[in-house]
This record gives structure tokens, C-alpha cells and sequence, in this order.
């Protein structure tokens, strides 16, 4: 109903249409206790200054992926801790990768446009019975994001738990160091891309095996590019506030002083 009225609408147009209770709700079967329950939790939502900032940058796939105008794509980092672990995570996510999928639809590109890397992958793409809500989307978008010209990147602390039989379309993979129980629930991926010779059970750390074209090879990290650096909820806030647009004119706030005193590093603007 909203997309028929609204070329772009929000929670607050979404607020709006259930409290009008109109004939066209009525007619769908809605129940107004419902209605109004669901009225009440999005209101609530509203006042949750984790969850939603009025007035703030929309999350967007174009945001997200399409390039500025300066002909580069932003470099987005979300964080999802405010959302816990539960089912509001897989939901939020399962909504995001939806929102790729829809915006790659009528893409076409053999050079590499974007790129969207996946943490805690086990989270999203499950190898147990369990059906977790961004399964699907993420398999559909595994297959389409090559043509697409769309690189995805899924990593994982617990690769055991992985859904290896959808992941067939998956052409590179690392490995670190893994004990005998996890490699033996990643049989379904040694079947179809073969170790040798290779044992991941003896790696050092920063070390790793490459799975690639049939092949298997051994491969050594070097040191990063960019120095990750931890930050707690609050910083993490301070750095989401400064992409509101009052905010975006105000003096970046100062992070708390490191060691001798001195300031410490302050990073850019995460979006």
C-alpha cells in the first residue's frame, strides 16, 4: 500500500497508514488490536536513539553501493551490536541483502563495481536444520553478484557451522587454522575443491591454505593496510552522530586521551 502511495516512505508513513485504519486495511483482514499493538511498538521505536535517528541518513542499497559523485563508491561500515543476536539481527539483515538483490537486478558489469563483505557468515547462511531468515537472499545474491559485476566476501570464526552445499558458486577460499571436528563438517566443501596435500590442522598463525581453480596452495597474510583499532559502544555513536546533517557542521568531538596524554587517533566518519 505504501509503495503505491509514496515513491519513498519510512516508519513514519508506515506510523501513519496503520493509525488510519483505513477500509483498504479492513478489507486485508487486519485485526485492530493488532494494528494497534504494532502502532504502539513502532512509536517505541521512535524514542530508540540506537535504532532510529530522525532525520538521519537513509540506509539505502544506492547509498551503500552506488558511487558519488566523485565516481567512487563510500566506503560503509555498519555495525549491527545494537541489534543483539536474535531475531531482530537475521530480520535486519535478511532486509539489507534483500535490498542488494533488488538493486542489482538490473546491473550488468564484467569489471568489479562494488563490494560487501559479510562477518559471522555462520550467522546468515547455516549449515544446521535451523532456517535462518538471510539464507535464502544471500544465496540468490551469491549467484547473481558476479554478472553484476558485485564482489562478496563472507568471513567466519566458525567455519564449520556454514552452509557449504549452497555455497557451490563461491570460486576462492582461505583457511586458517582448523582442528579435526570443524574440517570434518567441511567435508562438503573438500569434495568439490580437494586439499591435496594440505593440512589445515598444522597452520601458524598468519598463515593460511588457498582454495582456487581445483588448486590448493599455501599463502602468508602481510601486514594490513589499515590498522583496525576497537571501539566501544560510545565512540561508536559519537562517529554515527557525525553523519547527521546537524551534526555535520559541529566540531568532531574528542576522543578520550591515550597514553602520555596525547589524543588518540581519531578515525574518519564511519556511514
Amino acid at each position: 500500500m505504501l509503495a503505491k502511495r509514496h515513491a519513498s516512505a519510512g516508519l513514519l508513513e508506515l506510523i501513519a497508514l496503520l493509525e488510519a485504519g483505513t477500509d483498504e486495511l479492513a478489507s486485508g483482514g487486519g485485526n485492530d488490536h493488532v494494528r494497534r499493538s504494532l502502532v504502539e511498538s513502532l512509536v517505541a521505536l521512535l524514542g530508540n536513539a540506537d535504532m532510529f535517528a530522525p532525520g538521519g541518513e537513509p540506509l539505502t542499497a544506492a547509498t551503500l553501493l552506488r558511487p558519488t559523485s566523485t565516481g567512487r563508491v563510500p566506503l560503509a561500515i555498519i555495525h549491527t551490536g545494537f541489534l543483539a543476536d536474535g531475531p531482530r539481527l537475521q530480520s535486519w539483515v535478511a532486509q539489507l541483502i534483500g535490498a542488494v538483490n533488488r538493486d542489482l537486478t538490473s546491473s550488468a558489469s564484467t569489471a568489479l563495481q562494488a563490494l560487501l563483505v559479510v562477518d559471522d557468515a555462520d550467522l546468515f547462511l547455516p549449515g544446521d536444520a535451523g532456517k535462518a531468515p538471510p539464507k535464502e537472499p544471500l544465496q540468490e545474491l551469491l549467484k547473481r553478484a558476479g554478472a553484476a559485476g558485485f564482489g562478496l566476501v563472507l568471513t567466519s570464526f566458525r567455519p564449520g557451522d556454514l552452509d557449504y552445499r549452497r555455497c557451490a558458486s563461491i570460486e576462492t577460499w582461505f583457511l586458517g587454522k582448523l582442528d579435526e571436528q570443524t574440517m570434518g563438517h567441511m567435508k562438503p566443501l573438500f569434495e568439490r575443491r580437494p586439499l591435496g596435500h594440505h593440512n589445515p590442522g598444522r597452520l601458524e598463525p598468519g598463515r593460511f591454505v588457498m582454495l582456487h581453480n581445483g588448486k590448493a596452495r599455501d599463502v602468508e597474510r602481510v601486514s594490513p593496510l589499515l590498522q583496525a583499532q576497537p571501539l566501544d559502544a560510545t565512540e561508536l555513536k559519537l562517529l554515527a552522530a557525525q553523519t547527521h546533517p546537524r551534526a555535520r557542521d559541529a566540531p568532531s568531538p574528542r576522543r578520550p586521551e591515550g597514553p602520555g596524554g596525547e589524543p588518540s587517533p581519531q578515525p574518519s566518519p564511519a556511514r
